[in-house]
Order: structure tokens, then sequence, then C-alpha cells
């Protein structure tokens, strides 16, 4: 007897299962085998939802605020960290504007520097938020990196923006050099990524946030 497809609601709770272990993994960082697997997993399971389409159609219409669905989507240390980077955005002269289903950007000077992803634009998906920072330019990157301290130099390389294999007419094998190491399964590398991050994480955030408003207005 041929074994019985799962059906659609088992789909998403088995790509759900594999979202929030990747949320709760302290090492998930090390391996990038778990982040394609957590993005495989946020695509399978928007796929069983009807109408995938729709939250975006009326958030056209409604340009919900960030603070709108954080509050709806996000609950304690994760809330409360993911407010206190808009916060301190705001008072750095850059408002939250909405651009897709639960994403939302903070420019400076015309310039896109963080990416906030409520849920991945998944209407029932609570507790997931994603950052991502527009970091150096590739051109500059040893010269600008030799002008941070050594842990953020860390800091920097242990978030690059590897690749989750989102499109196969990508190159997924690409390496860079950065600072005498070869980094393979890199996306861009002057992209860092986060997955609900931690306090300490969200601190040098923001110190790198600030970093490339000094690089901005330098260059004017």
């Amino acid at each position: 007897m041929p074994k019985q497809k799962p059906s659609t609601e088992e789909i998403r709770e088995q790509a759900k299962a594999v979202i929030y272990d990747y949320i709760a993994d302290a090492n998930r960082k090390s391996d990038i085998s778990k982040l394609r697997a957590f993005k495989e997993a946020t695509t399978l399971y928007r796929s069983t939802i009807p109408k995938p389409t729709r939250i975006c159609e009326e958030q056209k219409l409604t340009k919900p605020s960030l603070l709108e669905i954080a509050e709806n989507r996000l609950a304690g240390e994760e809330k409360a960290n993911l407010l206190e980077l808009a916060t301190f955005c705001q008072n750095l002269k850059m408002v939250p504007k909405w651009y897709a289903a639960n994403h939302y950007h903070f420019k400076y000077k015309g310039q896109v520097i963080v990416y906030l992803n409520i849920g991945d634009g998944i209407a029932d998906l609570s507790g997931l938020y994603e950052i991502t920072l527009n970091g150096i330019e590739s051109a500059n990157m040893e010269k600008r990196l030799g002008e941070l301290s050594e842990d953020m130099r860390a800091f920097y390389i242990e978030n690059l923006m590897y690749c989750s294999a989102c499109n196969p007419k990508h190159d997924h094998e690409r390496s860079f050099v950065i600072l005498g190491r070869k980094i393979d399964h890199v996306c861009r590398p002057w992209g860092l990524s986060f997955v609900n991050p931690a306090k300490t994480d969200m601190e040098n955030i923001k110190k790198f946030v600030e970093y490339k408003i000094s690089l901005i207005n330098s260059a004017e």
C-alpha cells in the first residue's frame, strides 16, 4: 500500500516545528545547514496558507505601524528588543517605513540601514522577527573593518548574511577573504543578518548603525 501523503495541516506543523527549533537553537549560527532548513521551512509554511498574498494586499491599503505589528506578533524579550531598536533608530531621525507584508525599513539620508521583518510576512506566525543590516561595501571592507574594534570586527564576521539557497539561480558557492580569513557560502559580504537577536547582539547592532551613520555623514 503506497504511503499516504501528509496533509496540508501536517506539512504546516512540521514546517513550524523546524522554524521554532531554529529560533530556540543557541548554536544555530555555527551551522549553515540549519539556516537553509529554516528558510526552506518558512517558504514551505507560507505555501500551505490559502491566498498567501492576501496579507500584503491588505497592508498596502492600511500601512500598519511597526508598533501595531510588533504588539500583535511578538511578546516578552523579542518585542522589547525590537521596539528598543526601533526607538533607537527613531531617535537618530530614522522612521520605520512599511514596504511589504510585516516588513519595514529605516533610512538615513536616503540610504536604507536597517530592514525589519516580523513573522516573515506570514499572518499567523508569531514570535519571530529578522533584522538585516546594510553593512560595508566590499570595495572598502578591509579598510572599514580596520576602523572597528576587535570585538566589532568579530561581531561583523559572525553575523554575515550567509546563503540560504533562497533562489536556485543564485551562486551558492561564493567565497570571500575578509581580514585574511576565507569565508564560504556568503550571500553578500556587505550584509548582516539576525533572527531573534539576543540582547548582547542588539547592543552591537546599535553600535554598527551608529557607525554606518558616521560613514554616511563623513561622505558628504
